[in-house]
C-alpha cells in the first residue's frame, strides 16, 4: 500500500523525485521559531515562583534569571552537536533512540502526547489573559478559560496542518531553545544555522528577561509579585490605568507565537518515531499538497485537550519542571554516549566536552533536591507517565503484532487527511529493538 501511495503522489506532484519535508528554514526563520517557543508563558507566569524560591530577595531571584540563560546556553551547545551530526528531524526522539534505545526515544513520544504539561500550560495561560483583557483584570470564571483555550488549541492546530512555512511567519521562561533539532531535516544549512540561531537566541533571550523583571521590581512589591498568577496584567493596571488592557493584550501575542511554534516543533517527535516504527504508520504521513504532517500534530494535540479539561494549572507548572530537567539530563549525556558509539561519524559542530558534564551534575541536582527537601504529589505524576510509558511500549509497540484492523485504518486516515508516506533514509544507523 505504502508503494501504491507512493506513485499517487508523484503523479499529483507531477515530478519524479522524493517526497520529502521542504527546507523552507533559514537563520531569521529558525531564531523566530526559537523566540516564538521561548518567549511565551514562562516570562510572564514564573516571576512570583522564582521569587518565592529565592526568599523574596531581588538580587536572588535575578541571578536565578542569569543561571538560567547560562544553564541553557550550555545545554544547547549539546543540542547544536547532536542536531547537526544526526541530521535527522525529531529531537529528542531521535537522540534517545540512537543512544538509550527506542523504548527510551518512545517515552518522550509517550510523555508528549499524554502529558504535554508546557502546551497545556501554555494555551490555558492564553486563555486566562485573553479574557482578563476584556473583563477589566478581574478572574474569569474555570469554565470560561477552559472553553476559550479549547478553541484556541484547534485553531493552531489548523494553521500548521495548513502551512509550515505560514507557521513559521507567526512565530517557559528558557524552554524551547532545542527547538530547531527537531526541524533540522527543514534546515537550509543546519552546520551553521542551527548553532548560530540557538546561541544568539540564548543571549537575546537571557537580556530581555532579565530587563522584564527589573521593570516589575521597579513598579510592583515583592509580596504583589509573589502572589500574583498573571503578573503582566497587575504591571499593566499600575503603569497604564484606564488602558491597562492592552498589555495582556500584548502577552496574548507572545504565547499565540509560543504555542504556534510549539505545534510545529513538537509535532516532528511523533513523526521521526512513526518512521522507525515506534508509533502506528499514519502518522509518519505527510500531507501531499502542503507537506506537513498532520497526523503527527493531532497525535500532540489530544492528549493537551485533555489536561485543559482536567488538571490544575499549578499542578502542570511543578510537572513542566521535572520533566524539563529530566529531559535536558538525558539529551546532555546523548552527546557522549554517542561520542562512544559512533567516534567516526562528521561532526560540522563539537561541544566543548565540559558542558554536557556539567548539565548532568545541574539536572540530577534540580531534580532530586526539590523530592527530596519539599515533595509534591505532581512528581508521583511525572512517575506514573513514565512507567505507563514502557508499558506500552513493551506491550504493544516492540512485539510488531500485525492487527486485521490496521491497514484498513490507515488507509481511511490516508484518504481522509490527503497523506503519503515521505522518503526516508537515516544518517546513523538504525537501533535495536
Amino acid at each position: 500500500m505504502a508503494a501504491e501511495t507512493s506513485c499517487e503522489v508523484e503523479t499529483v506532484l507531477g515530478k519524479r523525485r522524493k517526497f520529502q519535508l521542504k527546507k523552507t528554514i533559514g537563520l531569521w526563520r529558525g531564531i523566530s521559531v526559537l523566540c516564538g517557543v521561548i518567549i511565551g508563558s514562562g516570562i510572564f507566569i514564573t516571576p512570583g515562583g522564582i521569587l518565592r524560591a529565592s526568599n523574596g530577595s531581588v538580587g536572588l531571584s535575578l541571578i536565578v534569571w542569569m543561571c538560567g540563560g547560562i544553564i541553557g546556553s550550555l545545554s544547547a551547545l549539546g543540542y547544536c552537536e547532536l542536531s547537526t551530526t544526526i541530521g535527522e528531524s525529531g529531537g529528542n526522539f531521535t537522540f534517545y533512540s540512537l543512544t538509550y534505545g527506542p523504548s527510551i526515544g518512545f517515552l518522550l513520544v509517550w510523555m508528549n502526547a499524554i502529558a504535554p504539561f508546557g502546551d497545556a500550560v501554555k494555551i490555558i495561560s492564553l486563555a486566562r489573559y485573553t479574557l482578563e483583557s476584556f473583563t477589566g483584570g478581574c478572574s474569569p470564571p474555570n469554565s470560561a478559560i477552559t472553553l476559550t483555550a479549547v478553541v484556541f488549541l484547534c485553531s493552531f492546530l489548523y494553521s500548521n496542518c495548513l502551512s509550515t512555512k505560514g507557521t513559521l511567519k507567526v512565530v517557559w521562561p528558557y524552554s524551547g531553545w532545542n527547538s530547531v533539532s527537531y526541524l533540522v531535516e527543514e534546515i537550509r544549512d543546519p552546520s551553521k544555522i542551527v548553532p548560530l540561531a540557538t546561541i544568539g537566541t540564548l543571549v537575546l533571550v537571557t537580556i530581555s528577561y532579565l530587563l522584564v523583571n527589573i521593570g516589575l521590581f521597579g513598579v510592583l512589591t515583592v509580596e504583589e509579585i509573589m502572589e500574583s498568577k498573571a503578573v503582566a496584567g497587575l504591571f499593566a493596571s499600575r503603569v497604564f490605568g484606564s488602558v491597562s488592557w492592552l498589555v495582556p493584550l500584548l502577552v496574548c501575542v507572545c504565547i499565540i507565537g509560543s504555542y504556534n511554534a510549539s505545534v510545529l516543533v513538537y509535532g516532528r517527535p511523533p513523526f521521526a518515531a512513526a518512521r522507525r516504527n515506534c508509533l502506528p504508520r499514519i502518522f509518519s504521513m505527510a500531507h501531499i499538497h502542503r507537506y506537513t504532517p498532520c497526523p503527527a500534530y493531532i497525535w500532540n494535540a489530544v492528549g493537551t485537550l485533555v489536561l485543559v479539561g482536567i488538571a490544575d494549572f499549578d499542578t502542570l507548572l511543578e510537572s513542566v519542571g521535572f520533566i524539563e530537567w529530566l529531559i535536558t539530563g538525558l539529551n546532555a549525556g546523548s552527546v557522549l554516549i554517542l561520542r562512544k558509539k559512533f567516534p567516526d561519524v562528521e561532526r560540522p559542530y563539537k561541544a566543548p566536552t565540559f558542558a554536557p558534564i556539567l548539565v548532568i551534575l545541574f539536572s540530577i541536582f534540580f531534580m532530586v533536591s526539590p523530592i527530596i527537601t519539599k515533595p509534591k504529589v505532581s512528581y508521583l505524576y511525572s512517575l506514573v507517565y513514565i512507567v505507563s510509558g514502557f508499558i506500552a511500549y513493551f506491550a504493544v509497540i516492540r512485539p510488531k503484532r500485525n492487527y486485521a484492523f490496521a491497514d484498513k485504518f490507515t488507509l481511511f486516515c490516508q484518504k481522509l487527511f490527503q497523506v503519503a508516506p515521505t522518503d526516508f533514509e537515516p544518517k546513523l544507523a538504525k537501533p535495536d529493538n
